[in-house]
């Protein structure tokens, strides 16, 4: 399909008061949300306890694969979390898709270029600060990672048009919030902290707790890292609702899930 017209001449996303509601979305539909994630949630559960399993020996080898393999996990059955929740959000899609399907190849496939454009650009940085001395590479470092936070939100839009079936060049994400990218990036901020400072807790605990209860931290961790993918699917997809033209005059998000709805 073709690309999606963006305009947000008349669009200011609230960061704050999004971030609550997107929070507030997941925590509402409880039912919803379990119906979406079990089955990713399995799989990323199943990677974390196989890479726990790899990094049994101790060596920096092991480490470094168990990283590895939660990361991947996580990207791939993270993407599927996000998906299901923007073509419900877009589409109103109560029955979970596949989870390999069509329209997840467009959703991996935007976040495979970026994630190589953001590598790209984090080498470019890293070889710069190698030239600098200490005491200015540490700010430009801090610089340079807030600037590519910033520039990767500001083209995710591509990732609700995927969800939709459409097609959007990064470059139409990136003008269509003109005037909304700080603001975005505020949401995103607001919305994923408090799911990772709750992920980061429960892995310390986990850390130096015995084997079986080891396991179900490990599966509250897995968990709370999705409901966090989800939340920020939902502020992405609501934020490409509002700027996309073919959504003109349809009735929003929150009217049809108004603010403590039961269970959808």
């Amino acid at each position: 399909m073709s690309a999606t017209d963006l305009s947000g001449e008349d669009y200011r996303i609230e960061p704050v008061w999004l971030a609550r509601e997107a929070i507030r979305t997941i925590l509402d539909h409880r039912r919803r949300a379990l119906i979406l994630g079990w089955a990713p949630w399995a799989l990323v559960f199943a990677a974390d306890l196989a890479a726990a399993a790899v990094a049994g020996g101790g060596t920096v080898a092991g480490a470094v694969a168990e990283a590895l393999l939660r990361a991947l996990a996580l990207f791939l059955f993270g993407a599927i979390v996000a998906l299901r929740w923007q073509r419900y959000v877009l589409l109103n899609e109560r029955q979970p898709a596949p989870l390999l399907s069509a329209h997840l190849q467009g959703f991996l496939a935007a976040a495979l270029k970026l994630s190589l454009v953001g590598l790209g650009v984090a080498l470019v940085i890293v070889l710069i600060l190698e030239l600098v001395p200490l005491p200015i590479a540490a700010p430009l470092a801090a610089v340079g990672g807030v600037a590519l936070l910033a520039a990767a939100v500001r083209v995710c839009l591509v990732f609700p048009a995927a969800a939709e079936g459409r097609a959007l060049p990064f470059r139409a994400s990136w003008d269509g919030l003109a005037g909304n990218a700080v603001r975005l990036v505020g949401c995103v901020v607001l919305v994923a902290a408090p799911f990772a400072v709750l992920r980061f807790l429960v892995d310390q605990v986990a850390l130096v707790t015995p084997s079986p209860l080891w396991i179900v931290l490990d599966a509250l961790g897995a968990a709370i890292a999705l409901a966090g993918v989800a939340a920020v699917a939902i502020v992405l997809a609501d934020v490409y609702r509002n700027l996309s033209s073919h959504f003109a005059g349809a009735a929003s998000w929150y009217d049809i899930y108004p603010p403590h709805s039961p269970s959808a």
